[in-house]
């Protein structure tokens, strides 16, 4: 029986590279643990006690903290100074954070910031996609900007597409006028704000109001 070596040799060099390949995907998975000061593994919990300067990383996201718990099921819950940097354009600081790695989804609370750019959200409890670079807020929260102020019971951003959507009692401040409406949608980049449903403008040179069903604003940078 005639052994063909090259064919061989081939076989083993796709499967070398197969398995290399497939090693960095499962790594891409997985929490991983950068920078601690001590760890301790608690087989009770299934999971590794992370204390002092804590940094792990996941895909694109780089988490820090004080100390937190990583469990076996790629779970890590962060405690004290929390701080969330995904790429090089959203940065978000807590007290506690509880995310999951499978989902990519992260729940943050306890005094809240979320920042990009010239735009800064303040909230008690903040929801974010890793996957879709969306944040939620539902107990109200403020947002920011050189210009701007607004406050909204609920809403939430797009980090791709700059856009920031607010829903009940939506108020909206600057040095001109304030504007109070049920529903606003408001694009960072083009400063173009909308407004869907009832709406009240408050000018500072004439204290009036005025009720419209939808109306667009292009806000000065």
């Amino acid at each position: 029986m005639y052994f063909d070596s090259s064919k061989f040799c081939f076989l083993i060099s796709i499967l070398l590279i197969w398995s290399t390949v497939s090693g960095q995907e499962d790594k891409k998975k997985y929490i991983e643990v950068r920078g601690q000061k001590k760890i301790i593994y608690d087989k009770k919990l299934g999971a590794n006690r992370l204390l002092g300067g804590v940094t792990c990383t996941h895909q694109d996201v780089i988490m820090t903290c004080d100390s937190a718990w990583l469990y076996d099921n790629n779970t890590i819950d962060a405690f004290g100074r929390v701080q969330v940097r995904q790429g090089d354009s959203i940065f978000i600081a807590s007290d506690k954070l509880h995310y999951e790695g499978s989902q990519r989804h992260a729940v943050l609370e306890g005094n809240v910031l979320c920042r990009e750019k010239d735009m800064t959200l303040t909230t008690s409890a903040l929801n974010y996609d890793m996957k879709t670079s969306t944040a939620n807020y539902f107990s109200g929260a403020t947002i920011q900007n050189k210009k701007n102020t607004l406050t909204s019971e609920k809403g939430s951003y797009h980090s791709p597409s700059k856009t920031l959507s607010f829903r009940t009692k939506v108020v909206l401040k600057n040095s001109q006028y304030i504007m109070n409406c049920d529903t606003l949608q408001y694009n960072i980049s083009t400063k173009i704000a909308y407004f869907i449903g009832r709406s009240e403008e408050h000018t500072s040179e004439l204290q009036s109001q005025s009720t419209i069903s939808y109306a667009v604003f292009c806000l000065k940078k």
